[in-house]
């Protein structure tokens, strides 16, 4: 990956804490989530979709992720989003679809990306 974005597996500008683009995310997370580092208007887009008492969370990553989603009210206090399919176990890939119930009406979402 650093090879293929900075054309140099060796560029300081491809560290992984680096934040080129100056986005706010670093290499690593640009790498994890699939986006470009080099393009501040590349991140990963969640869509959340509300359909009465349940939450859809459409996303898309690279092969080899795991992804956990944790909720919060008030963005300080987090917990893991109690559904079958945020078990960490790594994803094929591509498009991928997490529901579950609401956990209460105003309610934040993370993500937590892993490589596997």
């Amino acid at each position: 990956w650093r090879q293929q974005t900075f054309l140099s597996p060796d560029s300081l500008e491809g560290a992984p804490g680096q934040d080129p683009d100056g986005d706010g995310a670093t290499n690593e997370a640009e790498f994890l989530a699939g986006t470009h580092a080099k393009k501040g208007d590349s991140f990963l887009r969640p869509e959340v979709r509300r359909t009465g008492a349940s939450v859809s969370l459409d996303f898309s990553i690279p092969e080899n992720r795991s992804v956990q989603v944790e909720t919060s009210g008030d963005l300080t206090n987090w917990s893991s989003w109690d559904i079958p399919a945020n078990d960490g176990i790594p994803l094929s890939g591509g498009n991928t679809t997490f529901t579950g119930p609401a956990p209460a009406p105003n309610q934040f979402y993370r993500f937590l990306i892993r490589e596997r």
